[in-house]
């Protein structure tokens, strides 16, 4: 199995019982994805583990693609601005952090449909967001009180829901339910965590 293309979407503090305890161990290990001459499409990553991945691509002939932080931007309650389509009806991308992953996605789409000569139509991407399910990714719940769902389980990922929660004016003050498995940094999610109360 070959791949047309590659992406390393995040790197964070998190499986270190098995990726290693520092941005850059996990970095390399992540980088196994990284074929020869295949490109590798890069999220926002730290610094350290940027050098790493970058330095692994070259090593192995990769073209490195880079996430255009401004392709997809909020546009307003329930919408989001597509560079070159405008604005959509957002589905459940909501936040900073599923805008983030909408567009690695739409960067890989765009890109496989380029190597084959074809544009994305404007239609395709509307159709995929009304028809996106993104369970536990801020998945609201109707009711009195409204509640929220999200599968946070890094200090990263609790800090991405405290930013959608702000953007979405959720009201405060919430009762914060939370479960976590172990070998987790348990100290920096608690940090985190009275932030979203």
């Amino acid at each position: 199995l070959h791949p047309r293309l590659t992406a390393v979407t995040s790197i964070g503090l998190e499986h270190t019982q098995l990726l290693g305890n520092t941005l850059e161990k996990i970095a390399r290990e992540k980088a196994g994805i990284i074929k020869p001459g295949t490109p590798v499409l890069l999220g926002p990553l730290p610094s350290g583990a940027l050098g790493e991945i970058l330095k692994i691509a070259a090593e192995r002939s990769a073209p490195v693609l880079r996430l255009d932080e401004s392709l997809v931007s909020a546009a307003g309650p329930g919408k989001v601005r597509i560079q070159g389509h405008g604005d959509l009806p957002a589905g459940p991308v909501i936040g900073p952090a599923l805008r983030t992953a909408l567009g690695l996605a739409l960067t890989l789409f765009r890109a496989l449909l380029a190597s084959e000569g074809r544009p994305v139509e404007t239609d395709a991407i509307a159709e995929a967001l009304s028809t996106l399910c993104l369970p536990a990714r801020v998945e609201r719940f109707p009711g009195t009180p409204e509640i929220v769902m999200d599968a946070a389980h890094t200090a990263d990922s609790i800090r991405a829901l405290r930013l959608t929660l702000e953007e979405i004016r959720y009201p405060s003050p919430r009762t914060v339910v939370f479960s976590i498995a172990g070998g987790k940094d348990v100290a920096r999610i608690l940090a985190e965590l009275p932030r979203i109360a």
